[in-house]
């Protein structure tokens, strides 16, 4: 009876650390990262004044990620989003500077734009039958070349100061500490309501305590990011709150389960009466409405729009989303874990520049970390 007892809480004790490092991992390892560089930098890297560029870094990547990760939970996959979110940038650096207009009507026109790229793929995916690596694939050259043709190979820069704000601007210090603040407040209330319909209180506890540290560890890097003279970037906020809403998505509606479902077994989605194309069609033009938004938050924070889109933008996407635990097999994986992805590349490249380390090296590392997460991801699902 006590050998059955010792060995049944050892067993509780094993899936409470693999329950503990599968969801916490990534943030963990974000930590020791922000460790060893801020102690290879004489910490520079952790200062005031560098965390909000890190943050801004990572913006761009995050925000298409977090979008990418639910193309990948659906079973499909988006090569085309650097060459998408440069195109955007393109679009509204021409509008305002070619054809002359203001950017309150060229920035919702550069959406649509986005729209209609996510849709075109989308169409082509959903109702024409063509697999999305071929599709995106060929809008990777196809939108890279509309590009160049617009821009005469040339970049078109020097942007109005309104425009500027999307990326170079920053919210108020007050603002930042009573948004986060309220995110701290929502994400306690939510691990107390887990807690208490747990089904035992000692489990419960157990949950409880690692996610209670976690969002104090947020409060306490939002307090820390107010108190610098820079604040939160206007980027970063974009880039949160859109990983917020697609988590909801994701998680909350009957869109977000039904694209889980068609990742996980499209065979049994078709048969429970899913209307896979339809939902595969929106998961495009989801993106697509994301490619709109990183390509404003890309033209304004270089003032000006390159000719060669955003190159690498989609591997970095994609890298960020198998860091964050999204399969590439589909149906399993959490959108707002990408985010954490974006985090983790952008400190190891921004660590590397603080270091003097040239950036062909960067390329190396993102790659073995990409290569890294997959295998990782193979064995966990070799397990199961």
């Amino acid at each position: 009876m006590f050998l059955s007892d010792s060995k049944n809480s050892d067993d509780q004790n094993k899936e409470l650390l693999r329950y503990f490092f599968g969801t916490y991992g990534l943030v963990i390892v974000i930590g020791i990262v922000t460790i060893v560089f801020g102690f290879l930098t004489d910490w520079i890297f952790t200062s005031p004044r560098n965390v909000p560029i890190l943050l801004r870094q990572a913006s761009i990547t995050g925000i298409v990620a977090v979008g990418v990760a639910l193309v990948i939970i659906s079973g499909e996959i988006d090569l085309s989003i650097g060459s998408a979110v440069g195109l955007c940038a393109i679009i509204v650096a021409w509008l305002m500077k070619v054809v002359g207009l203001d950017p309150i009507i060229a920035v919702p026109l550069t959406l649509t734009v986005g729209l209609l790229l996510g849709a075109w793929q989308g169409a082509a995916v959903a109702w024409f039958g063509v697999p999305s690596f071929v599709v995106t694939l060929g809008g990777l050259l196809i939108f890279r070349g509309i590009g160049l043709i617009i821009t005469e190979g040339e970049t078109i820069a020097s942007f109005p100061a309104s425009f500027l704000v999307i990326s170079q601007g920053s919210l108020d210090n007050s603002i930042v500490t009573g948004l986060g603040a309220i995110v701290v407040g929502f994400w306690l209330l939510t691990v107390f309501r887990q807690v208490r319909n747990s089904k035992s209180l000692s489990s419960g506890l157990k949950q409880l305590v690692p996610k209670v540290g976690l969002g104090l560890l947020i409060g306490i890097a939002v307090i820390y990011v107010a108190s610098s003279s820079i604040g939160l970037p206007l980027a970063v906020a974009l880039m949160v709150s859109v990983a917020l809403i697609l988590q909801i998505v994701a998680s909350r509606t009957r869109f977000g389960r039904r694209v889980y479902a068609i990742g996980g077994n499209r065979e049994a989605a078709l048969l429970a009466g899913i209307n896979v194309n339809r939902i595969t069609f929106l998961t495009f033009l989801l993106m697509g409405a994301l490619y709109g938004l990183a390509g404003l938050v890309l033209a304004s924070r270089l003032n000006g729009a390159p000719p060669g889109g955003a190159p690498f933008l989609e591997l970095d996407a994609i890298a960020a989303a198998v860091i964050g635990g999204v399969s590439l097999r589909g149906g399993v994986g959490l959108v707002i874990n990408a985010l954490l992805g974006a985090l983790l590349l952008a400190a190891i490249n921004n660590g590397l520049s603080l270091m003097n380390v040239p950036t062909f090296y960067q390329l190396v590392v993102s790659g073995l970390i990409l290569i890294i997460a997959v295998f990782l991801d193979s064995r966990a699902k070799a397990k199961t």
